[in-house]
């Protein structure tokens, strides 16, 4: 395609899907717009073109090539730190302010095939004990229709496992061929239905969707325009009750300004909490800068200042010199912090250790891997960068920015880091797992292949009962029927 042409056609994507096309994204748009066309039996790229600008005949094409474009991969409990926050504070935060009318609503907005409203389904049964008493409604919504046809299935294979204790699995899930079978008790709280987040109508009073306690929309922002954000988040505004709360992927709403929703700023993330009492702010205004407080997640311990510079009463802080012994023992208590997810705490003996251990490789990693958590994507790839200077051989820095590039959309830059990670460590079984998805993404089926095997070749070199991070939840005979499955 020619750059004007390719130009335009992004235009009135765009438009018409509320996609933010970036420029590296580029070859990916090409391969899919390519397929879309040998798919629709078009003759031309610009017959495509206006084709897609007829509104009364393109609609399912809105839907399929934000399909195509978009990532629709989910597992059960995906990201540790924010369903935490749901567990211990959130969901029984709600439970206690809904306890009267014992009534909850909770939407899962973009929901692909399920995972995330079945997770919130067995956080409630958990955390209600007369929950048969309550009238509970878990809604998810995808533009997606083969995404929900699995959903309603309520059957999932061992990938969709892979962050979740062995504990969880045994209680609410039956073993069945190949897979694991949803118990009833979850499905029943649960229901589904195609929605359009840009284009539906919400609040809707003829549907289900009106007066929420908890909408859950994460890692969906990534892909839209910033006006298309700011249209669906006050549409979300309008669909809470007051109260309610709406929880999206880390740092998704950067500068968004929105109507009686305010931002709530714990360790495992940032979300937003309506209230009648806010009054609307104007257009651009920083979500973050409502005069509240801001977590500090930073260690009393500073760098000392440069020479020259006046000084304060931290300079007087005599730092200690550690033994190997010494910086080892802090290190294991910095990883068993971050186990157990307190993530501010584990910044802190981090961050101690490289005051005077600058070039701590270990720690530099960790931290990064911290930061990312809780969202600090701009601190995480700084210390990734940082330990890559020191071991530029070693993988694991590549690994982690490859899944922070993941969880921001820049589908390019974590291709790029899989790579150089399979260079370094060819016996990297997650980042030739992970190119798999992101090739079967382009819809390069021949590489995807390749990718599966190689990480199935490895698979079968080590113990059946071994387990690897970050599938840690599985054992290595699990992931082998897990990728031979993908292979078939």
């Amino acid at each position: 395609m020619k750059d004007a042409f390719l130009k335009m056609l992004i235009k009135v994507i765009s438009e018409q899907t509320g996609l933010n096309i970036r420029e590296q994204d580029r070859d990916k748009f090409i391969e899919t717009v390519s397929a879309r066309i040998r798919s629709l039996n078009i003759s031309s790229s610009e017959e495509y073109y206006h084709f897609f600008k007829k509104d009364n005949k393109s609609k399912a094409e809105w839907q399929e090539i934000t399909k195509c474009l978009t990532t629709g991969e989910t597992y059960f409990f995906r990201d540790r730190g924010q369903f935490s926050l749901l567990k211990f504070s959130i969901l029984p935060e709600l439970i206690e302010l809904r306890k009267d009318k014992r009534t909850l609503r909770i939407w899962s907005a973009g929901c692909s095939t399920g995972e995330e409203a079945y997770s919130i389904a067995i956080l409630l049964n958990e955390l209600i004990p007369s929950i048969k008493d309550w009238d509970i409604l878990i809604l998810g919504t995808d533009i997606n229709e083969d995404a929900l046809k699995k959903a309603r299935r309520c059957y999932y294979r061992d990938w969709s496992f892979r962050m979740v204790s062995e504990d969880i699995k045994k209680q609410w899930f039956r073993k069945a061929k190949e897979g694991w079978r949803l118990d009833k008790n979850i499905t029943e709280m649960v229901k589904f239905e195609v929605g359009d987040l840009i284009n539906d109508t919400y609040p809707y009073y003829s549907s289900a969707i009106h007066n929420m306690d908890l909408i859950l929309c994460r890692n969906v922002f990534i892909y839209f325009i910033s006006d298309v954000v700011s249209k669906v988040t006050s549409k979300f505004n309008e669909t809470l009750n007051d109260g309610g709360y709406l929880m999206t992927g880390h740092a998704e709403l950067p500068q968004q300004a929105i109507a009686n929703l305010r931002p709530k700023v714990f360790p495992e993330s940032v979300v937003y909490q309506k209230s009648s009492e806010l009054g609307v702010r104007s257009a651009g205004t920083p979500i973050l800068d409502f005069g509240l407080p801001i977590l500090d997640l930073k260690s009393k311990f500073q760098r000392p200042t440069v020479a020259g510079a006046p000084k304060s009463k931290i300079d007087e802080i005599q730092i200690p010199h550690f033994s190997i012994l010494t910086l080892q023992s802090i290190m294991s208590e910095a990883k068993e912090l971050y186990n157990k997810g307190n993530y501010p705490l584990t910044i802190e003996k981090l961050e101690y250790i490289l005051l005077t251990n600058p070039e701590y490789f270990d720690a530099h990693c960790l931290i990064g891997q911290t930061y990312a958590n809780i969202g600090e994507y701009g601190k995480a790839e700084s210390n990734l960068k940082k330990a890559i200077e020191i071991d530029k051989f070693n993988a694991e820095p590549y690994y982690l920015l490859a899944q922070i590039s993941r969880e921001n959309g820049r589908l390019e830059d974590e291709e790029e880091m899989l790579k150089k990670v399979i260079y370094l460590n060819p016996s990297h079984i997650p980042a030739y797992l992970e190119m798999g998805i992101i090739y079967e993404g382009k819809g390069d089926r021949e590489r995807a292949f390749k990718m599966r095997n190689s990480a199935l070749n490895l698979l079968k070199t080590l113990p059946s009962d071994e387990r690897i991070e970050p599938y840690t939840e599985l054992t290595i005979e699990e992931l082998i029927r897990h990728v031979q499955e993908m292979l078939k």
